[in-house]
């Protein structure tokens, strides 16, 4: 973590801490010394702390401390003895012998910094593997935003800095460069805070022992982009759960606290906040500067049940029954199924499937599944509505001829089964030419139909339903 805050030395109880250290380009890791003071005269702050990390211990400039003396040129050579050479170049204003250097640069601001901002930059040193050196060498300039660090004994050293606010800290990146001032001092160590960066802290208000802080999320969601930033658990309780992040300053986002259950809150601009991620307010992010928020989870929405999108199985056709399936829901739940025609619920259509009528025909049917879940919020889902209804298919048998075919003898149909509810009609032929005024379930052949094969129609009508013609087997030729 590049920063610390005071949510963060409130809420860590316990800090591991790591230095980023620059060698030769390369970025490693080392363990942080723990805070000592820098010298018998000089209290050294100690560095706030976090879960997880524990910054370096740095020791802020005294505004009282006058600078360290100039160490004097010393040589080691005789005035009767000529040098030794030196195996590496001296450079100018450095005697060979001298046994102290200075570490020298400038730290650079983005334009928006304040000069408070400025102000609050705090440079500190510490040997590699050794104590921070005394406040009292250190000389830092926030108008010229120039440091120097002078009178130290040659050796590598870590260069740390931060910008120290009354509640927090925040620290370019990286916030600590080794430098090798094993044989010369070093100049031109620049320290970068020319991205400007805002810190976005927020407190949950937490009153339910049911949820875990592992399995709960606290996300900063970037207006423009949409990328998602999580915010760094620094401590919490039952009371409340305590989270912030860096992010670049200028940025717009929104924050949500969510469960792993699908609860969720957003910030609204209130201490409450809301379920409605409609009516979630975007946060602006300062230059070097906190934003802290608070949540209620109180408002967080009841979780919703795991669901699926239901299916209707069958052929959409008036008297063929069509069927739902539901897909997957979550174990438990309670569902219940609503049939509509072209979006208009059918009254009394709640079973797990359906048939159409003839009011239906030529309408798309669809089926609502709402499912239920003690502690969960009710999730209904409607299926994609079916091609419209198609009339029906009547079901019927082939009429028979029952009786003799002879002049005066009554012949009789017999229709055969059919369709329940459906209309029956009736028409004979002699020889496949239609008998006037014979449509009765009888008939009789007359002289007229001597010699002639007698056959009988029965049409079967019903609302919905195409009509159906079947035509009996013809009787043999009518006798006398």
């Amino acid at each position: 973590m590049s920063f610390f805050s005071g949510l963060a030395r409130a809420g860590a109880a316990v800090g591991l801490g790591v230095s980023a250290v620059l060698v030769a380009g390369v970025l490693t890791a080392v363990p942080a010394t723990a805070a000592v003071p820098s010298s018998p005269s000089s209290t050294a702050t100690p560095a706030p702390a976090v879960t997880g990390a524990v910054a370096p211990t740095t020791v802020a400039p005294s505004p009282t401390a006058a600078p360290a003396p100039a160490p004097s040129a010393a040589t080691s050579s005789s005035p009767t003895q000529p040098a030794t050479p030196s195996p590496a170049p001296v450079p100018t204003g450095e005697p060979a012998a001298a046994k102290t250097v200075t570490i020298s640069g400038r730290v650079i601001f983005d334009a928006r910094t304040t000069a408070a901002q400025r102000a609050a930059v705090i440079v500190s040193a510490t040997p590699v593997g050794g104590v921070p050196i005394p406040d009292a060498k250190v000389r830092y300039d926030a108008k010229a935003g120039t440091f120097r660090i002078s009178d130290v004994p040659r050796g590598k050293y870590t260069v740390f800095s931060r910008m120290e606010l009354a509640d927090a800290w925040f620290a370019p990146t990286p916030y600590d460069i080794v430098v090798d001032a094993t044989t010369t001092s070093v100049a031109g160590v620049t320290i970068d805070y020319s991205v400007a960066r805002g810190g976005l802290a927020t407190e949950l208000l937490m009153f339910d022992e049911s949820v875990l802080v592992r399995q709960l999320r606290v996300v900063a969601t970037d207006v423009s982009t949409k990328a998602e930033t999580d915010l760094d658990l620094i401590g919490g309780g039952l009371g409340g759960v305590y989270n912030e992040t860096v992010l670049r300053a200028g940025k717009k986002v929104t924050v949500r606290a969510q469960y792993t259950d699908g609860r969720v809150v957003y910030y609204d601009g209130t201490a409450k906040g809301t379920s409605d991620p409609a009516r979630a307010v975007p946060v602006s992010i300062g230059v070097w500067s906190f934003t802290r928020l608070t949540l209620d989870w109180a408002a967080a929405a009841a979780p919703k049940l795991a669901s699926s999108t239901p299916t209707v199985s069958g052929t959409a056709r008036v008297g063929r029954a069509l069927t739902v399936t539901t897909g997957v829901w979550a174990r438990g739940a309670t569902l219940s199924y609503q049939w509509s025609a072209d979006g208009v619920a059918v009254r009394g259509a709640t079973a797990t499937s359906f048939t159409p009528s003839a009011a239906h025909r030529g309408k798309t049917i669809t089926v609502t599944v709402t499912g239920k879940l003690a502690g969960y919020t009710s999730v209904t889902k409607t299926s994609k509505p079916t091609p419209a209804v198609a009339a029906g298919i009547l079901n019927g048998t082939t009429p028979t001829i029952r009786g003799t075919a002879r002049v005066g003898a009554t012949l009789t149909a017999v229709p055969g089964a059919w369709t329940s509810g459906a209309k029956l009609t009736r028409q004979w032929f002699a020889d496949g030419v239609a008998i006037r005024g014979a449509t009765g379930a009888t008939f009789t052949p007359t002289a007229a139909q001597r010699g002639k094969k007698i056959t009988v129609t029965v049409t079967g009508t019903l609302p919905g339903y195409a009509a159906k013609s079947l035509t009996s087997t013809s009787t043999a030729a009518v006798a006398r």
